[in-house]
């Protein structure tokens, strides 16, 4: 009797924990939609079209940026910092996946709700990516020394 109460406790802990990571990512996308950031960016990646002169999207998907982020130590303040003052054109990781408009500055975003917006973004990175950049970042200091 006592395992079973255990298992019921457990089940439900994983239930209620689950669903306050869904409410969160729906608040996430609820506040994406209602900044704007919608109108340039997807949530995941369209599939690539078969027309010759194929129409690029304005920003990346949000998949692809935490795909590009996972593991990088400081990937958190850098988004942040690009959500709240925009994107430099001259600079860009996303040449040929995007139209090479720059991203304007989100002056109504607070910072607070840029920092959840990019918590939820580098969330959608593969789980079997984040661990493994998790464990690289971990021995990645021995690595640089290695090769300097």
């Amino acid at each position: 009797m006592k395992n079973i109460l255990t298992l019921c406790v457990s089940l439900a802990t994983l239930a209620l924990s689950f669903n306050v990571a869904i409410a969160e990512e729906d608040a996430a996308v609820a506040l994406a939609r209602k900044s704007g950031c919608l109108v340039c960016h997807s949530i995941q990646p369209k599939e690539a079209s078969t027309e010759p002169k194929a129409v690029l999207p304005v920003g990346p998907a949000y998949a692809e940026v935490a795909q590009h982020y996972v593991g990088k130590e400081d990937a958190h303040e850098q988004l942040v910092t690009i959500v709240l003052n925009g994107s430099n054109p001259y600079n860009r990781h996303w040449k040929k996946n995007t139209s090479g408009l720059a991203m304007p500055p989100n002056v109504a975003l607070t910072e607070e709700n840029a920092n959840i917006l990019v918590k939820w973004i580098l969330s959608l990175a593969p789980a079997t990516e984040q661990t493994e950049a998790t464990k690289e970042a971990a021995v990645a200091p021995e690595k640089a020394t290695e090769t300097k």
